[in-house]
Parts: C-alpha cells; structure tokens; sequence
C-alpha cells in the first residue's frame, strides 16, 4: 500500500486561487496536511481565497501532525 502525499501551502494556495483544488484527488484518495501547513493558511485571513476553499473544496485533504 502506498503512503498518502503530503502537501504543503504554496500547491495550497495556487490551486484554490485557481479553484483547482480538485486536481488534488489525482494524488489519491486522501493528501497530507501538516498541521504547521494549515496554520499558515489559516494565517493568511479569513477572507483569503486558500481559507475559504479548503475545508469546503477539498474534502479529501486530512490534517495531520507530521515530523
């Protein structure tokens, strides 16, 4: 079985601001999201794109602590 991706911000937020998230589900079933990732997102405002679309868009996006 192979290992799930991890991704980090910038594929984060160049993908939502295309509103292209779903490109993600290429990678398979489930993609990695360091908690220190989604901190930074969360970071950038409430009203930027990337927080918007992140637990809406991309439902197969899993936060995990990694390392």
């Amino acid at each position: 079985m192979a290992e799930s991706p991890v991704i980090n911000a910038s594929p984060l937020i160049f993908l939502s601001r295309g509103g292209l998230l779903d490109l993600l589900q290429l990678l398979g079933d489930e993609v990695l999201v360091p908690s220190a990732v989604a901190l930074e997102i969360q970071q950038r405002g409430a009203e930027d794109p990337t927080v918007l679309a992140y637990p809406t868009e991309a439902p197969r996006l899993t936060l995990r602590s990694v390392g």
